[in-house]
């Protein structure tokens, strides 16, 4: 079978009318085949896959153009597919394209080595298939057969239809179908034989019969600009001037009737029009010819009129005449033309597809009046298209770079060189003859016309006036006209001290202000003068008469001549040329001209020029790049010194167009090992086993070090930088540049100084960071890692970011370099506080309950240093949670944090400096013994600012490190910080209130008693929770009875009024002795009342300045309203004054005829009627004396038939309520105001805090829904709180009921459940059954856990069963994904029940939580007392649990941390080192509050993300999760070639319990892919497709190139190779399969 076998050549092609093509690499791509929108498997429209298109970034399905897809290649299509033989196949589903055709369209397949009969033997041996290069699953499941060079035989072909490979096959790629635009179709066959091709059906609706062609009705006839694709022949009468293919013009053709034959069809060129006729006219059809040929819109397009050449058949001509020489040729009256939109930039257009013969033009054979219509057009600059100078960028030879870097003078041409256009094309197009103009410049440019010939047409064309240029000059401005980076470029050169010269071929008057502007001298500026006619009169210029042809620059071979004379003038030993035409090129050219001609093609590409410059480039940065070439001085030797010396040395060793930025040869300072360093290549002590590199020289010396050094490299120890900064004072180069990999900071008397500042202030040179998860062994193992570099100066951070960025570590910058290396050094203390979890065997959950909290004060101490430079992003970036978790996983500190508590535990206890000799060989600790400790320097500034408190872990960790506490105290660092700095050689009891002490702390009671620990308020002491009988009297009641003063108020209402009267002291000595029993409340009251003696107005000025709500005590207005809504009577019963409570029983919604108080007696005015005197009380009163309390509540009981009366007050009189008969059947004591002993005494019940009091009237029945490790570990907690001790003990009913299906019996049985949570006690009080109805029943508190594929049926069988109003909270990580969208399980329990739903979220191994570890979680709200009420549910003293008001970003945050778990365990499968892993979970972290905010962007809280539900749960899933276990083996088992299923998994590693990650990603996955999300959350594709099988495990690490990797099956792992880079030797690279896939964008 003929088949194209010539290989392709990259072509150097740019669309005329916005089409670019782009054509693949001389290296084989793999690109998938398959059919569609057919009426069988076997028809169908061809589309490729794409593994990635060289430079259009074409991936997805793309479909294939039917104007060059001959039947040969119908016939490889379906070979391809297993097919014996196919034809072309039209139907209007798969030729036409449909509405959402993609941007991106194949043009053009070649495949080479194929043999023409299509047969070739392909050996389906083990040996044979353990080569291939590619294969692929079809849509059966099912193997194609690998083509590698040729075609299989028809008996190895598999029977089946579904996706194929084509390999050893370039593809073109291009914007769009040339017109008519239809899309290539096949039919498949599996027999010998078969006829043509069924004919094109016409594009509905069917217009009159269709032309024996399929062709395009409009084409071009010329070898116009960037249409070679839709070219024949040059005309020759189009462009009789220009030679070769530089002609812009194209002759338009029409595809029409024959006049000889009508039922066939001619091309007929079309004529010109009227000279009459508007530019805007012919501009208009210009732009539609080129619309509708290359089915893609123009945005600049011009006409032209030439003389016809000789054609073998007629022309098309106007039809009729139009009255005042309008247009002949009507567009408007032809229906083809009729419907066409006006073109829009950036919009696919599809034309209609056949010619239609109507009013409009006529056919004949005679010549056109005003000759041919010829069209040139240019591509909408959004169009992305191969750039013909980036095609022919050059880059320089050495001879040419050292001419650069040694000029002394460099000439620039002005016009498409400095400028982004030519300054007289602009002058032109202001004078309105922009066309006419330009094309004599272009002529001049390429060589093909003289240039003072040029110049005297173009300005005779222009004809301005001074006016006109004046006007010219302000409208446009230097700065709008300079080419991207150019004044940077003159800017470090005249800084180099290089003088700038214009040479142009332009005029001065024109270039004087961009020389101005520039900063260059006008007596260095060789260019053309105009001439004008002068008025006499005046003396101004009034008429433009020519230019001064004596000026060099005016004629062909000036420039060099200009550079001779600069020469003759200046002693200047190397001269460059800087220039885009022909013109420029000439200065290299002459004697006496210039050393070096650089060729620019950043704004007009000229192929002549780049083939004969020396050097071409598009960029003035790469310009500004190759003047510099930095050395190199790395300052350290230690192991992170030395990684990061490797990586300088491979990079300054690189190929490329900057290879020479930085110099050969890189230095260190290695004051004890540069022997050895320079003889072996490695250093034996801090780095042995790992080669610097082979151009790395070791020197004794840091002055010698830095010796003329561009760039400095600070690696050394914290504490020896400021010495270091010292020995260097002068003697560091000027212009210098430094980096610091330093972590540590170092205070001062002026406040902390970081290691960034103390270089920039002591050597007065610039100072960037690197920071990031940077553990050196496995940097240096080249295992990848992450960095960043924070910066001031970008300049200095980008030449930074290019010495370290490799293969294995990435880089990316931020401006923030104080947030940066605050992140640096913080999570060393905070390394320290997980080394001790790790020395006290705790699990994962306690470790990232450490992490979390260290994040969130890394960041605090950050911003309150400063507030204003310290961005929040920042701390989710590689330098704050990606260091922060590699160090806790990994790093020194971490390690030997370990080694120290595992030896205080023991009883032989070592110093910091002990274990740093014998762990770190030579290395130094960050953290230690010594004042210099980033620690104990952190806590210097702690102290003096008093934020010890406000840091509270910082400060506890600094206080274990110091003796002072314990390594047990870390977990409790609340506490830590607040307590006495004591020593104990055993641990310290670091006790809660209201709770416990952790088993694993080892209490010491004794020592906690001495301590006095913890600051105890009376109330606290005297809290008395209420005996049984008591809470069934409680909430029982139907009256409850308060006092007020001190009880309802937060003061006594008659002390308020004495102060107010300024008698408090004494008024209040008398309360007091009431209050205790001390002195009759009747001769109390009125000793107080003679005190104050005031008048009605003082008592209202009182009432007005004292508002009830302002008196208040916290809590009793909600209790008292909850009393209420429980139809409870309430009344107030005070020895106080009607008078001061009215106002109070008034906002408290209590009547006024049940407040019992004494009232106060007045003289009153026999006048007026207005009391004016206070002369006493109404001693009637039973509130009036002692015992008058109960009497009060006598007479309310023999009102109302109460079975149960409450009285609730503070002292000795309400105490009495229930001391004598007739009164309250229960006293509760309050002391949140003022505290009584005595009264706390006597009282069956006292508190200080109405919150129990409410709580107390409930009592929660708990349901949990699920039985696996985690509804264990929940229930265990839940089942410990309801018996527990303390005032809400009762709040809940003491069972808890749990569903568990197949183990209730056992659970029941032993008190444990054996498949999920073996050898752990449930708690006395759990009740398992067997039904999900039963367990709900009558439950007020639903506790949802279990894996979250069945939530959704379960809600369905509890429907209706639900008690009303009972609440919910969901402990189940995951989503699901319904048409509606993505729906989170609370989502799904809320809709489902109708009910309100929380969540607990966090970091919760349910392991570590059954063995009481300190853990860490949220509960996530929308109603605060439904998350208060499930707080006291779970909380215990190893469960932290803390409101956050975010439910759906802490639903999420647990639900996507699943899937990141999966790629930390890939990592750990792949037998990486903490850096990776660090890299994942930064990633990780970023994607999960990507998306969290992508799907509610108002609902989600950044802070969500760095509580425990966050970072917490995202680390210690990624340490000890289920999920990172699973994923690990499977990884392990794929790499060990024997793969094993993520089912089969699941059934032998978790005993039942149930895989979330899998399904969590494939759901996930769905919304993005819906969402076309996959490349913004690149780590959640690539590892969907790892679990999913079509990329290898290995990818992880490349997740980016994997997210958009074609989905290919491998049996050993695909290497994903990166940009410039080789691939890490642990990826197991199989070249093969990159090869035959052309993964990733190899420039």
């Amino acid at each position: 079978m003929p088949w194209k076998t010539a290989s392709l050549v990259v072509a150097l092609v740019v669309f005329l009318a916005g089409q670019a093509t782009a054509t693949s690499k001389k290296q084989p791509s793999a690109y998938k085949i398959r059919l569609t929108n057919g009426p069988l498997r076997s028809k169908g429209r061809v589309e490729l896959y794409p593994a990635q298109s060289s430079s259009l970034s074409t991936t997805g399905w793309t479909a294939w153009c039917d104007a060059d897809f001959t039947a040969e290649d119908a016939q490889l299509v379906c070979q391809l597919m297993g097919y014996l033989t196919g034809r072309k196949f039209y139907s209007p589903n798969v030729t036409y394209p449909p509405a959402d055709l993609p941007s991106r369209v194949v043009t053009h397949v070649d495949c080479t080595k194929l043999e023409d009969n299509g047969e070739v033997d392909i050996d389906l041996s083990a040996e044979a298939r353990s080569g291939r290069q590619l294969r692929d699953l079809d849509q059966f499941g099912e193997y194609d057969p690998v083509l590698r060079g040729g075609m299989p035989r028809r008996t190895t072909l598999q029977k089946r239809v579904g996706q194929a490979n084509a390999t050893d096959c370039r593809v073109t790629v291009t914007y769009a179908c040339r017109a008519p635009g239809n899309l290539a179709g096949v039919e498949c066959f599996n027999k010998p034989r078969m006829g043509k091709s069924p004919p094109m059906i016409p594009f509905p609706p069917s217009p009159p019969p269709p032309p024996p062609s399929k062709a395009g009705f409009i084409r071009f006839y010329g070898k116009a600009q960037g249409l070679s694709a839709l070219a024949g022949r040059i005309e020759p009468n189009l462009c009789l001037e220009a030679p070769g293919n530089s002609c812009p013009y194209g002759r338009a053709e029409l595809l029409v009737a024959d006049p000889g034959d009508p039922s066939k069809r001619v091309w007929a060129p079309l004529c010109g029009f009227n000279p009459n006729t508007s530019k805007a006219y012919t501009d208009g059809v210009s732009t539609h010819v080129c619309h509708m040929a290359a089915n893609y819109p123009a945005i600049k397009a011009r006409s032209r009129s030439v003389r016809a050449s000789s054609a073998p058949y007629g022309y098309a001509l106007p039809s009729g005449e139009s009255p005042n020489g309008g247009p002949w040729f009507n567009p408007a009256l032809i229906r083809a033309w009729a419907h066409l939109p006006e073109p829009t930039v950036g919009s696919l257009y599809t034309p209609a597809r056949l010619m239609q013969d109507s009013a409009g033009f006529v056919v004949s054979d005679k010549p056109c009046p005003n000759g041919l219509f010829a069209v040139a057009s240019s591509a909408p600059g959004t169009v992305e298209t191969i750039s013909l100078s980036e095609v022919l960028r050059k880059p320089p030879s050495d001879e040419a770079l050292s001419l650069w870097r040694s000029a002394d003078a460099v000439c620039f041409d002005v016009d498409c060189t400095i400028t982004v256009n030519d300054g007289l094309d602009l002058l032109a197009e202001f004078m309105g003859c922009k066309e006419e103009v330009e094309e004599l410049t272009n002529k001049a440019m390429d060589g093909v016309m003289p240039l003072n010939t040029s110049l005297e047409e173009r300005l005779n064309l222009i004809n301005c006036s001074p006016s006109d240029l004046r006007a010219f000059l302000k409208a446009h401005p230097p700065a709008s006209r300079l080419a991207p980076g150019v004044r940077e470029l003159i800017r470090t050169l005249q800084k180099r001290g290089v003088d700038i010269y214009l040479i142009s071929g332009g005029f001065r008057e024109i270039l004087i202000p961009i020389a101005t502007y520039l900063g260059i001298p006008k007596n260095r500026i060789y260019a053309n003068r105009m001439n004008w006619q002068w008025d006499d009169e005046t003396g101004e210029p009034t008429k433009l008469v020519g230019f001064d042809v004596s000026q060099p620059t005016a004629h062909n071979q000036g420039k060099p001549q200009a550079i001779a004379r600069i020469r003759e003038s200046n002693p200047y030993t190397t001269v460059v040329m800087v220039g885009d035409g022909i013109t420029d090129l000439e200065a290299v050219q002459a004697s006496g001209g210039a050393d070096l001609f650089i060729g620019y093609g950043g704004v007009v590409a000229r192929p002549a020029v780049a083939e004969q410059a020396e050097w071409y480039t598009c960029d003035y940065s790469s310009l500004v790049s190759a003047l510099s070439c930095y050395k190199v001085a790395v300052i350290g030797s230690g192991a992170w010194a030395c990684a990061a010396t490797r990586m300088i040395a491979q990079n300054t060793v690189g190929q490329g167009e900057t290879a020479s930025e930085f110099a050969d040869e890189v230095r260190i300072w290695a004051r004890s090992q540069h022997e050895a360093i320079n003889e072996t290549g490695e250093n034996p002590v801090h780095f042995p086993g790992i080669s610097l590199g082979p151009n790395v020289r070791a020197v004794a010396s840091v002055e010698e070090a830095v010796a003329d050094a561009d760039l400095l490299v600070f690696c050394v120890p914290h504490q020896y930088v400021q010495r270091v900064c010292k020995q260097l004072l002068g003697k560091v180069k000027p212009g210098a540049k430094a980096i610091s990999l330093t972590k540590g900071m170092r205070v001062t008397r002026e406040g902390p100084q970081l290691i960034s500042q103390m270089v920039r202030r002591s050597l007065g040179i610039d100072c960037c960071v690197l920071m990031g998860a940077n553990i050196a062994e496995d940097v240096g193992a080249e295992q990848v890692s992450e960095a960043v570099i924070g910066y001031s100066d970008l300049e200095s951070g980008e030449v930074f970011a290019k010495l370290f960025e490799r293969p294995y570590f990435r880089v990316s910058l931020l401006p923030d370099p104080m947030g940066a290396e605050l992140c640096g050094t913080l999570k060393n203390i905070v390394a320290l506080g997980a080394g001790m979890v790790d020395g006290l065997g705790l699990g994962p959950n306690s470790k990232a309950a450490i992490i979390r909290q260290g994040l969130k004060e890394m960041r605090g101490f950050a911003q309150a240093l400063f507030p204003s430079a310290v961005r929040d992003d920042t701390f989710l970036e590689s330098c704050g949670v990606g260091d922060l978790v590699a160090t806790c996983i990994g790093g020194r500190n971490r390690r030997v944090a370990e080694e120290w508590t595992r030896a205080t535990l023991s009883g032989s206890p070592r110093s910091w400096s002990d274990l740093e000799a014998d762990l770190l060989k030579g290395q130094r600790l960050q953290v230690g013994e010594q004042g210099v400790s980033t620690s104990n320097e952190v806590q210097e500034v702690l102290a003096a600012r008093n934020w010890e408190q406000r840091f509270p872990l910082f400060t506890t960790i600094n206080r274990i490190v110091n003796g002072h506490l314990p390594p047990s105290s870390v977990l409790d660092y609340k506490e830590g910080s607040r307590a006495p700095l004591v020593e104990e050689e055993e641990p310290l009891v670091l006790p809660r209130r209201n709770a416990g002490v952790v088993h694993w702390l080892q209490p010491l009671a004794a020592v906690a008693a001495a301590t006095g620990f913890g600051n105890w308020d009376l109330s606290e002491v005297l809290r008395k929770p209420p005996s049984d009988e008591a809470l069934s009297l409680w909430r029982s009641a139907d009256a409850v009875c308060f006092d007020v003063d001190c009880t309802i108020t937060v003061n006594d209402g008659l002390d308020l009024l004495a102060e107010f009267m300024g008698c408090k002291e004494e008024v209040e000595e008398l309360t007091n002795k009431a209050m205790d029993g001390v002195m009759p409340l009747n001769t109390s009251l009125e000793e107080r009342l003679n005190l104050i003696n005031c008048s009605p107005s003082d008592l209202r000025a009182f009432l007005k300045a004292h508002p009830p709500a302002s008196r208040l005590a916290p809590g009793v207005r909600e209790l008292i309203r909850t009393l209420q809504k429980r139809g409870v009577d309430i009344y107030l019963i005070s020895g106080g004054f009607r008078e001061i409570l009215i106002p109070i029983a008034s906002y408290l919604g209590i009547p006024m005829s049940r407040v019992f108080a004494n009232r106060m007696n007045w003289q009153w005015d026999d006048e007026t009627g207005e009391p004016t005197k206070l002369v006493g009380f109404d001693v009637s009163q039973l509130t009036a004396h002692n015992q008058g309390k109960p009497q009060a509540i006598a007479r309310i009981r023999e009102s109302n038939p109460y079975t149960t009366v409450v009285m609730v007050g503070d002292g000795i009189t309400d105490l009495e309520a229930v001391q004598v008969s007739g009164g309250a059947d229960l006293f509760i004591g309050y002391g949140g105001v003022v505290a009584r002993p005595a009264v706390a005494e006597q009282a069956e019940w006292y508190t200080c805090d109405y919150s129990s009091l409410v709580s107390a009237l409930s009592c929660y029945k708990v349901a949990v829904i699920g039985s696996g490790a985690w509804a264990c570990a929940a229930t265990r907690m839940i089942a410990q709180n309801t018996v527990g001790q303390g005032e809400t003990a009762s709040e809940f009913a003491d069972e808890v009921r749990i569903w568990a299906r197949s183990q209730h019996e056992a659970i029941n049985e032993t008190g444990e459940n054996p498949v999920h949570f073996p050898g752990i006690s449930l708690g006395p009080n759990v009740r398992a059954v067997a039904s999900v109805e039963e367990a709900v029943a009558d439950a007020d508190l639903l506790v949802f856990c279990m894996p979250h594929q069945y939530v959704q049926r379960v809600c369905k069988q509890l429907l209706g069963k639900v008690k009303p109003g009972a609440k919910a909270i969901s402990l189940t990580k995951g989503m699901r994904v319904t048409r509606e969208g993505p729906q989170l399980i609370s989502q799904m329990v809320r809709r489902s029940l109708g009910i309100d739903c929380c969540v607990l979220m966090g970091a919760n191994i349910a392991e570590d939580v059954g063995a009481e570890q300190v853990s860490e979680a949220v509960i996530g709200y929308s109603d605060l007392e439904s998350g208060e009420v499930f707080a006291k549910l779970f909380e215990r003293p190893y469960f932290r649990v803390s409101l956050l008001p975010d439910p759906m970003g802490a639903e999420l945050c647990g639900t996507l941390k699943n899937i990141v778990a999966l790629g930390a365990g890939m990592v750990d499968g792949l037998d990486l080192g903490p850096n990776s892993k660090a890299a994942i979970i930064r990633q990780g972290l970023k994607e999960m509050r990507g998306f969290a905010k992508a799907l509610f962007p108002s609902a989600v809280r950044d802070d969500t993300f760095l509580e425990s539900c966050g970072v917490g749960d995202l680390v210690a899933t990624c340490i000890g999760g289920r999920n990172r276990r699973v994923a690990e083996e499977w990884t392990r088992a794929a790499l060990s070639g024997s793969p094993r299923s993520w089912s089969d998994l699941e059934t032998d590693l978790l005993k039942g319990q149930k895989l979330q990650g899998v399904s969590t990603s494939n759901e996930v996955q769905e919304v993005l892919a819906a969402r076309n999300w996959e490349q913004r959350f690149p780590l959640f594709t690539t590892i969907n497709r790892i679990v999913n099988g079509h990329l290898p495990p290995s990818s992880v690490l490349d997740y980016k190139e994997g997210s958009r990797a074609p989905l290919v099956e491998e049996e050993e792992p695909l290497v994903l190779p990166r940009r410039n880079g080789g691939v890490a030797h642990w990826l197991q690279p199989l070249a093969a399969v990159a090869a035959a896939t052309g993964f990733g964008n190899w420039e």
